[in-house]
């Protein structure tokens, strides 16, 4: 049993994917993003994809890819199971 079965987050997470996801670019928006240290919620930039996937909170590494709409992107899953 992983962790994301008893505890899922709203987020897309590399453990929530089996293997690599090749999706399109929705759009990137800001959203609120809990804390994890505590107190208040953080503006975050957030990745949608295409399709019924949950939406990724993005890092300084993976903005740059997300900033070109409609493309197709690949995210590589976790190699742990």
């Amino acid at each position: 049993m992983k962790q994301s079965d008893v505890f899922p987050s709203k987020w897309l997470k590399a453990e929530d994917l089996a293997g690599p996801l090749t999706a399109r670019i929705a759009d990137v928006r800001l959203d609120a993003v809990k804390n994890p240290e505590g107190g208040e919620d953080q503006e975050k930039p957030v990745l949608l994809l295409d399709g019924s996937f949950k939406p990724m909170i993005l890092n300084v590494t993976n903005w740059k890819t997300s900033q070109r709409p409609t493309a197709r992107i690949v995210i590589p899953g976790s190699a742990s199971e």
